[in-house]
């Protein structure tokens, strides 16, 4: 007998309700990573030449200081001994996910529809693209903290500081910008360390929440500091936790970046046994993509199964500390800068706080 109008429940996917919000794949913001990505110098590990497993060195002789002479003399100097900078351990990231027999039997047609991703292109069911995408937060945030502890470990000194030191350094943003403000200090700071051009600022609290009030500003102030000014910012959800409230850094452009290692998709590449192995694209924000290592394996006994397997070897790179002699007054320097920013919501007349409103009678 056919009942009319009694059918199953129907399932719809949170994918399909909240479209770009998709909660499954919402990834965190990881500005630390994305400044890496953005401003990394073209540091290529391994060197490709007569073997790949090995170490990789950045040679570097530090500047002269003011020791010329003023007379003349027949005996010249020697030559300054080069230094070495070996890149540090690498860490590791990895993630996995695996569909057995007891869930394929479950799976409906359009989750098991093949689907091409990664160089090479590898092609495995959609259902596990679309699990190992929900993993990607997970991958990138567990990355961001280990990054953000290392630095935490490397920052340089603060020529600007009397005396120079690593220590971050206070400044203050307020609405109404005047010599001493934040926004000035920051730019003097830069040319007292010898930064040229833009440069990236990484953290969380009072100077993103300064970009977001500056960017909104349509006129200028009573100093005649107009808004929307060049002061580029990116916001570290992790980084309050990990180098402190309101911290942020300053970092010179070629002097930090972000070294990793592919280990798949040049010797090592494509069908090897039952082990297909390629390079898996981690999309971040604005276009940016993150390449993985990426294994997928299949395994027929006893029962079928798939597992796909994308990990990562990384490490930071910091310019060395010695990088300039003792002897100069940049010594210390590595162009990583610790800030501590502080937020003053009052209007300020000629440096004193403007007095507060009296009570209403």
């Amino acid at each position: 007998m056919e009942f009319t109008g009694i059918v199953p429940y129907m399932v719809k996917s949170i994918a399909a309700i909240a479209g770009d919000n998709d909660p499954q794949t919402k990834i965190d913001p990881v500005g630390f990573i994305e400044m890496l990505l953005d401003y990394s110098p073209q540091i290529q590990y391994p060197e490709i030449q007569d073997g790949e497993c090995r170490d990789l060195r950045i040679r570097y002789m530090p500047r002269s200081c003011d020791t010329v002479s003023e007379t003349y003399t027949c005996e010249a100097e020697p030559m300054g001994g080069w230094k070495e900078s070996i890149i540090p351990n690498f860490h590791l990231v990895l993630d996995s996910v695996k569909i057995d027999y007891s869930t394929l039997c479950q799976l409906q047609r359009e989750a098991m529809q093949p689907e091409m991703v990664g160089s090479p292109a590898a092609e495995g069911w959609r259902i596990l693209w679309a699990v190992m995408r929900t993993k990607i937060n997970g991958i990138l945030a567990h990355m961001d903290k280990t990054l953000l502890a290392d630095q935490n470990l490397a920052w340089g000194n603060n020529i600007a500081s009397d005396p120079a030191t690593n220590a971050a350094r206070q400044i203050v943003f307020s609405k109404t910008q005047g010599m001493t403000d934040g926004l000035v200090q920051l730019t003097a700071d830069a040319r007292a360390n010898n930064i040229n051009g833009r440069f990236p600022i990484v953290g969380n609290g009072a100077v993103t929440n300064f970009q977001i009030w500056n960017s909104m500003r349509t006129f200028s102030d009573m100093n005649g500091i107009a808004g929307n000014q060049d002061f580029q910012t990116y916001y570290d959800v992790y980084s309050n936790a990990i180098w402190g409230n309101n911290h942020f850094g300053i970092f010179e452009p070629g002097y930090i970046g972000l070294i990793h290692i592919n280990k798949y998709g040049d010797k090592i590449v494509g069908q090897w046994g039952e082990t297909f192995y390629f390079r898996f694209p981690v999309p971040l924000s604005n276009g940016r993509v993150l390449l993985f290592d990426g294994m997928l394996k299949r395994d027929g006994c006893p029962e079928p199964t798939l597992s796909l397997i994308i990990s990562l070897n990384y490490a930071l790179w910091n310019m060395p500390n010695d990088v300039y002699n003792a002897c100069d007054r940049m010594a210390g320097y590595n162009g990583s800068l610790h800030y501590e920013g502080i937020n003053e919501d009052c209007i300020k007349v000629c440096g004193l706080t403007a007095p507060a409103p009296a009570p209403e009678p």
